[in-house]
């Protein structure tokens, strides 16, 4: 009888503790707050958000269009996502604390089997190789699972990110969940122009001017990417959210010495989602009166005009065209047609986008700029 030689199953050992103890934490600490945090993501599948369509299926059924009620529906349904992400951001920053005690667990696991299953003495050097290359592979992976399975708040509010993995928002409904205008605030004895949205989304870029009436002269301009790294303070109130993105201090003189009346102008430029199809993309297009002349004034003395316009799916600019290309690696924006013929409207504007088309292209934070930096055109007219 050939006998074969037994094999040393103390190697083994801490593989099988280390396989026990982790299956252990997992159930005990890590599954309960990754649930959770799924649960409260999956809830923006249960929001019904109305779209355009709807108008126009209304019109092709002959029943009649409620205008109040369709936007009590938009106002509900940013209402709700508004709700979930604070629900889920405050739920990731619990799930963050203990994920990191379930890595770290995991980590010296992984280091006592590397350092006690390898029945070959290892060097000091080999050793801490082997625990850097499994440190490295597992922040791979668990970086690479966490891009869908467990997304930070910034990627979840990422516009690419909600369309491509809630097919109850369509594209067409973002720039109605946006609600974006621009609006002129005071913080701290400050007078400063932010951009208002009803719901933080990342991933677009904007373009605002302040002109006079017929858009001759410009006193500002402010342009950039919103993304996950810029500044955001937020409102809330009972009834409604409001995100405001800060975009500089104006001059505290003003309106004194402008060419009143005075409006803000703003392109707001969407791009096509990832994974869907457009040749080319218009931005939306909004003008809104900031200071006008009380009538019948001698003096010429300014009121401010409340509130802001809103941008609204109806209001895009045909007369401009762009388009964004994304991928894993990199992102580029193109103004591919910008109409300047003084035949249409605004056409002053347009002469003025671009000629910051390049500075808007590589945007990649916010930039405002007022008085002596601000570059005109020497051709406006």
């Amino acid at each position: 009888m050939v006998e074969f030689p037994r094999q040393n199953p103390t190697p083994m050992l801490p593989v099988i503790i280390s396989i026990l103890i982790g299956n252990f934490l997992i159930g005990l600490i890590f599954k309960p707050a990754l649930d959770h945090l799924r649960e409260i993501r999956e809830e923006l599948l249960s929001v019904v958000i109305p779209v355009d369509e709807v108008r126009a299926r209304s019109f092709r059924l002959r029943r009649p269009w409620n205008a109040e009620k369709f936007e009590e529906a938009d106002e509900q349904a940013r209402h709700a996502m508004n709700e979930i992400f604070r629900k889920y951001t405050l739920a990731y920053s619990s799930f963050k604390r203990i994920g990191t005690v379930f890595f770290s667990a995991l980590l010296l696991l992984t280091y006592l089997t590397v350092l006690l299953a390898v029945p070959a003495p290892l060097s000091l050097y080999e050793a801490l190789i082997l625990c850097a290359f499994a440190t490295a592979l597992m922040f791979f992976v668990a970086k690479w699972i966490a891009r869908d399975a467990y997304p930070s708040p910034e990627r979840l509010w990422n516009l690419d990110h909600l369309v491509g993995h809630f097919s109850n928002i369509h594209p067409e409904s973002l720039i109605r969940l946006l609600n974006i205008g621009v609006q002129k605030t005071i913080e701290e004895s400050r007078s400063r122009l932010v951009l208002s949205c009803a719901i933080h989304l990342t991933g677009y870029k904007f373009f605002l001017v302040m002109t006079n009436a017929d858009e001759s002269q410009s006193y500002l301009v402010s342009y950039g990417k919103i993304d996950a790294k810029t500044k955001v303070s937020y409102v809330i109130n009972p009834e409604f959210y409001r995100w405001n993105i800060p975009l500089g201090d104006i001059n505290p003189q003003w309106p004194n010495g402008l060419d009143l009346p005075v409006s803000l102008h703003l392109f707001v430029f969407l791009p096509t989602p990832v994974g869907w199809s457009d040749p080319c993309a218009h931005p939306y297009f909004v003008s809104h009166e900031l200071w006008a002349p009380f009538p019948g004034d001698p003096n010429n003395q300014a009121g401010e005009t409340l509130g802001m316009t809103i941008c609204n799916p109806s209001s895009r600019d045909r007369s401009v065209k762009f388009k964004r290309k994304k991928n894993v690696l990199y992102e580029t924006w193109e103004l591919t047609s910008i109409e300047t013929d003084q035949s249409k409207n605004h056409f002053r504007l347009r002469r003025l986008l671009y000629f910051y088309k390049h500075e808007l292209e590589r945007a990649t934070n916010i930039c405002t700029l007022t008085g002596s930096r601000l570059r005109l055109p020497l051709n406006q007219d």
